[in-house]
């Protein structure tokens, strides 16, 4: 994979992309060589692998969790957490519906515990664009959302739909 094209699509700098790739080379699951003057990284397992190797030190991108009225603009978020787990495998919807935020400029406002589950819903702050990654615009992108449970994966029916997405994700 050429580093350039990657760092465009996900809105990163030049300067991130090559701090990005250096840590990547430490964790010796990636190949870095040259092609003229690009930068190419080419991972050195199948990619759950290198998911799987480079999973505990990713950063959770959720960088704030608010509760905001369930009404037309919290439905045009995307799904995110139990509720994007549950929108890509069998997972049954959780009573309070998860969604995910991003702007660089407008902020948004809730409150910051639940208060009323049938009228308020979930929001996590992302620290980066949800979907930018994401096949389905609904939802956040699957590694990111995986990555966001991680305090939820002593239950054995998050685990398993995490499984299941691994496992389609790369068949």
């Amino acid at each position: 994979m050429f580093t350039n094209p990657m760092a465009e699509k996900i809105g990163v700098s030049a300067m991130q992309i090559t701090r990005a790739v250096r840590q990547l080379r430490r964790l010796n699951l990636f190949e870095v060589s040259k092609e003229g003057v690009q930068v190419v990284i080419k991972g050195k397992a199948n990619h759950r692998a290198l998911f799987e190797g480079a999973a505990k030190y990713l950063l959770d991108p959720v960088r704030e969790i608010l509760y905001i009225p369930r009404n037309e603009s919290a439905r045009a978020l995307p799904f995110a957490g139990l509720s994007a787990l549950s929108e890509m495998t069998m997972l049954a919807a959780s009573e309070v519906p998860t969604f995910a935020y991003y702007s660089r400029t407008n902020k948004l406002y809730g409150e910051k515990g639940l208060t009323d589950r049938e009228k308020q819903a979930r929001v996590e702050i992302w620290k980066y664009a949800p979907t930018i990654l994401s096949k389905r615009g609904n939802t956040a992108d699957p590694l990111s959302v995986i990555v966001s449970l991680q305090d939820e994966r002593d239950d054995e029916r998050i685990e398993q739909a995490i499984e299941d997405i691994l496992k389609r994700i790369w068949v």
